[in-house]
């Protein structure tokens, strides 16, 4: 009997024969298999598959397996969709299920339960893998907020904030003192005379100067290029 592995989309593998298994009859023992599947990030075990036509297939062994899948892609979404199969041709069912019945002897539906843990066990097993995930997402998302304000607090330290008048004047050798100064200098005096200005102050301020009162602004001020009234005025509107 000759078989082909192939990895099929999920959607392309149907259950046509509802009576070989109940999902809602064994929707403990999915539900522990799908954590495992999730902790493993992978399904440990080949389905048998049949083709319906070229592109669809039915499911006729491995169906607690693949309810398992399903529903460990409704906890890990980053699952692949599509899972690992062996195609038989309709004239070999017969012989690839008594292999099946000889490696599952309780069928096809064997539990969870009998490699793991006792069947009554299972509820408590997968309310503690439940409660491990939701830890996970608490974390996950704690972990995320930190991210979020570690940025945040990054950004705030490379946006500097605006300094008040005088101190952005006595510090106005520094970058963002001197672009702050311009700004606020270039609507009462126009560039060319707020770039002079400023120069001077720099000069100043190399020389060992304070620019840190209204007086020792004017005194530094240069000739012609900004006068108490309109130093004033800027003051009333510094930004």
């Amino acid at each position: 009997m000759k078989s082909i592995t192939q990895t099929l989309d999920l959607e392309s593998i149907h259950i046509t024969d509802q009576s070989r298994f109940d999902p809602v009859a064994h929707a403990m023992e999915i539900e522990a298999l799908a954590h495992q599947i999730v902790e493993a990030g992978a399904l440990l075990s080949v389905l048998l598959v049949k083709p319906i036509d070229f592109e669809n297939y039915e499911l006729i062994s491995g169906h607690l397996e693949f309810h398992a899948y399903l529903k460990a892609l409704e906890f890990d979404q980053q699952l692949p969709g599509r899972i690992t199969v062996y195609i038989i041709s309709a004239k070999n069912e017969a012989i690839a299920l008594k292999q099946i019945a000889l490696l599952r002897p309780s069928n096809s539906t064997a539990t969870v339960a009998q490699s793991s843990a006792p069947s009554e066990f299972l509820p408590m097993e997968n309310v503690l893998k439940r409660l491990e995930m939701l830890e996970r997402k608490v974390l996950d998302q704690e972990s995320f907020q930190r991210s979020i304000a570690t940025v945040l607090q990054a950004l705030d330290d490379r946006v500097p904030v605006p300094l008040p008048m005088f101190q952005a004047f006595d510090r106005i050798s520094e970058p963002a003192a001197h672009l702050q100064v311009r700004r606020n200098l270039e609507p009462y005096i126009g560039k060319a005379k707020a770039t002079k200005l400023i120069e001077q102050l720099q000069a100043a301020k190399a020389q060992g100067h304070s620019l840190a009162t209204f007086q020792a602004i004017l005194a530094h001020r240069g000739k012609g290029l900004i006068s108490p009234e309109k130093l004033m005025e800027m003051s009333d509107n510094w930004q």
